[in-house]
């Protein structure tokens, strides 16, 4: 903020509270992305957001997110997760956003909105949903004048060697796909790449191809690529193009072209959202495939005796099929245990509902 700059009372009441919470967390900053180095600021590497009397600097490193999934990759996004344009237009593929939606549970997460320890304990503070806010604004500034524009993309140049875009929410407009696309455009050594579900809007813009660093992963369609929502388990474990939840490990999203690149459903409810009955039908064919002709047989229903599928497969495998012990932690172990079987198993893992077929390798 300018120094010295008094307000009174109305004024304050006026004020945005995500204004607010900006101007308390910059003004503090010791580290991290709200402080503004004097190098920056000699740069200027920064805009001002005017509100009413007031008007705070805010710098250029405080638009973009990270965090240890994309790191060190920097993220650039338009809207709250909360706020999320695909979702609300019923274009998400997500079956229940509320619980399975990575962005809107961290931002339900970090919902504090005031300082709780220390000499400034009880102030107004920047959470994700104001951060977001604050971010919007400072895009739509930087929208409407050309010298902050160039003063961006210079920064990024300098600082940013791959973008992620849409880390939460998505595009809101025709208008944020331009904007990234002249970013790209402008920065031809920096690599794009993130997601979508706006369909409606990219019917009508086709200029992404133009840029061979720029990375469209769709939703809904492919565009670079699909990037795929799974609740298929059967296709999740049979496919080598799955999303491996670290970016820097996994690249797919920003070195594959033409390709469909599936994610296993995640969130505090991905063993209720995986419990289907094509899933329940898939490991009961599966185990009972694994295990001799005078075995228990394991059925559908067997696997609803939990809300959870791998917690009711956990159980069954104890109290049906009297095996101690294996127990599966997570769908990740699941996998690499069958990439620990025999490879006639796993190479005829398509073939797994046909029990003669099976027989006749000599695997059931």
């Amino acid at each position: 903020m300018t120094e010295k700059q008094p307000i009174n009372k109305n004024t304050y009441y006026m004020t945005p509270d995500w204004f607010i919470g900006a101007c308390v967390s910059i003004s503090r900053a010791t580290s991290g992305k709200y402080l503004m180095t004097k190098k920056e600021q000699g740069q200027g590497f920064y805009l001002t957001l005017q509100v009413g009397p007031v008007a705070l600097k805010v710098p250029f490193r405080a638009l973009f997110d990270t965090n240890k999934k994309i790191a060190p990759s920097k993220a650039l996004s338009f809207i709250s997760a909360l706020d999320c344009p695909s979702d609300r237009l019923g274009l998400c593929q997500l079956a229940n956003s509320e619980k399975s939606c990575y962005a809107k549970n961290g931002a339900k997460q970090a919902s504090g909105t005031f300082i709780t320890s220390g000499q400034a304990k009880g102030a107004p503070c920047l959470n994700s949903y104001r951060n977001s806010r604050l971010v919007t604004s400072c895009i739509d500034l930087i929208k409407s004048d050309d010298a902050l524009f160039h003063k961006l993309v210079k920064y990024i140049n300098l600082n940013v060697k791959i973008l992620r875009f849409n880390l939460k929410g998505d595009f809101r407009n025709l208008s944020d796909i331009k904007f990234l696309l002249r970013l790209a455009s402008c920065a031809p050594r920096v690599l794009f790449y993130g997601y979508t579900a706006r369909d409606d809007l990219f019917q009508v813009v086709k200029t992404y191809r133009m840029y061979s660093n720029f990375y469209l992963n769709g939703s809904n369609k492919k565009y670079t690529n699909h990037f795929k929502a799974c609740y298929d388990l059967k296709a999740w474990l049979t496919s080598s193009k799955i999303c491996l939840g670290g970016c820097q490990g996994c690249k797919k999203c920003y070195t594959l072209k033409n390709s469909t690149i599936l994610c296993l459903v995640h969130g505090p409810s991905q063993d209720q959202d995986l419990n289907t009955w094509l899933n329940r039908v898939f490991l009961c064919d599966l185990f009972n495939s694994l295990n001799s002709s005078d075995s228990p047989t394991l059925e559908p229903e067997d696997l609803t005796i939990k809300k959870g599928l791998l917690e009711s497969l956990n159980y069954q495998l104890n109290h049906k099929l009297g095996v101690t012990d294996l127990e599966f932690q997570d769908y990740w172990d699941l996998r690499d245990w069958l990439g620990g079987l025999t490879y006639e198993i796993w190479d005829n893992i398509e073939q797994v509902r046909d029990y003669e077929y099976l027989k006749s390798l000599g695997v059931a």
